[in-house]
């Protein structure tokens, strides 16, 4: 054998040595299921897929990838520029009970692709398009953090009867529609007993554009709650909630509310610490529970103070430490002088709800204060009429409707009461004849 010959063997040997190496660790190797990205499953029970990209790779699952999931537990999925789930889904994938979402600049859920899924949880993504729970049969738990859907459409949860919890903190939704939410909790337990396995609807430090009627029909629910986010506009029947505790707490609200916005049926409810810069005169009137309403220490800024006073049921409603825009309306002067106007006429619990109530204003005095001050002619003589223009000129409202970041602790404008040394006959025919239609409106809540 030539030395050419001895060369050319030792070359072979060495390169299938190098190749029955390469297969070896190949082998050794968990199998990967996206070239462009580092995602793998772990060696350890239970089995964890964790795909990891750096924003600038495409996660695109083939159906053939799945089959090296067949005993995951969980998936996680973060900062991929793009990513596509198979078609077929993780059908054969019957463990896959839990998947979380980060840092996705998209991520578009498709219906049936994860038939076995009981939790998502989703933080940090750009524009998510969720339309996809309904008639999943296990599924429990939806936790979305720092994300924006500009769309919750149509049964994008109907039939589902297992869920325990829904969290929304610091996401922004362009409109929730009909029936985007139908939602049985089947709690079972409402009295609160049965502390560790309560269910859950919460709202949080969120902002939602609109909620159209029959949005959210919800029930056997342990707890409702939103909290801290900007509402622009709620519909007729826009939250149909049954729950045991319902909490509306640190919100603002838009000036397109209608007296059926809110229809609650619970143990205990709360509506505390709100704005509303529009407040329709029967929107308690849809709440039902066997306890007092809470409603408390809100700013209400356009207010049809005889309409909402005269309809409002006392002992119902615990309505105390509000801020009311005091101006010189009609609809606020001719209520708050009307058994002065008419001595004979009474007024069931006035006393209680112009003492406990206040004027927004830079002194914030009571209700019955703002009274004295019309009855003895120091406001609202002459033909001045206030307004709740801000000192730029622009409106609440305005600011609201600009402001995509919800706020907690909103300080409000103060408002302007302003008086003259004129008589308070002047205006005394106008009161009388407003003062009359506000009678005509509301006959049931005066007692002669």
């Amino acid at each position: 054998m030539t030395v050419m010959d001895n060369i050319q063997l030792s070359a072979f040997y060495t390169l299938l040595t190098l190749w029955m190496l390469g297969a070896l660790v190949t082998a050794q190797s968990p199998p990967h299921l996206c070239d462009e990205c580092q995602c793998e499953p772990n060696r350890e029970a239970p089995v964890t897929v964790n795909c990891m990209c750096d924003q600038k790779n495409l996660l695109i699952f083939q159906d053939h990838y799945t089959d090296a999931m067949v005993n995951a537990t969980h998936l996680n999925i973060s900062s991929c520029t793009f990513l596509s789930l198979p078609v077929a889904g993780f059908g054969r994938a019957p463990r896959l009970h839990y998947v979380e979402i980060k840092n996705l600049k998209l991520f578009h859920l498709v219906p049936n692709v994860f038939p076995n899924l009981k939790r998502l949880y989703i933080d940090n993504v750009k524009e998510l398009i969720l339309n996809s729970f309904t008639g999943l049969p296990g599924f429990e738990s939806l936790i979305i953090l720092r994300s924006k859907m500009n769309e919750l459409s149509t049964d994008s949860f109907h039939s589902i009867s297992t869920l325990k919890e829904i969290i929304l903190n610091q996401v922004y939704i362009g409109k929730i529609l009909s029936h985007g939410v139908d939602a049985d909790f089947g709690d079972e337990d409402l009295t609160g007993e049965d502390e560790g396995r309560g269910t859950s609807f919460s709202i949080q430090s969120s902002k939602i554009s609109e909620i159209d009627s029959n949005a959210l029909n919800i029930v056997n629910l342990r707890l409702f709650q939103m909290i801290n986010s900007t509402v622009e506009t709620i519909k007729d029947n826009g939250l149909n909630i049954s729950s045991n505790t319902v909490n509306i707490i640190s919100n603002r609200f838009g000036t397109l509310l209608s007296n059926q916005s809110f229809i609650f049926s619970a143990n205990y409810i709360q509506i505390n610490f709100n704005e509303f810069h529009y407040l329709p005169n029967n929107i308690l009137n849809s709440i039902y529970t066997p306890n007092k309403v809470n409603f408390l220490h809100n700013i209400i800024f356009d207010l049809d103070l005889g309409g909402f006073l005269l309809n409002l049921d006392f002992y119902f409603v615990n309505f105390k430490y509000n801020k009311i825009l005091c101006n010189c309306a009609p609809n606020k002067v001719s209520y708050l002088k009307l058994n002065h106007n008419f001595p004979g006429i009474q007024i069931n619990n006035e006393t209680e709800l112009i003492v406990d109530n206040f004027c927004l204003s830079h002194d914030q005095i009571s209700l019955y204060l703002f009274k004295q001050y019309l009855i003895n002619g120091t406001m609202c003589s002459g033909d001045v009429v206030l307004n709740d223009t801000l000192s730029d000129g622009t409106t609440e409202t305005d600011n609201l409707i600009e402001d995509s970041s919800p706020q907690m602790g909103h300080n409000p404008s103060q408002s302007v009461i302003s008086g003259g040394s004129a008589a308070l006959e002047r205006r005394g025919a106008l009161e009388v004849m407003v003062a009359l239609i506000v009678l005509c409106l509301s006959v049931r809540c005066l007692r002669y």
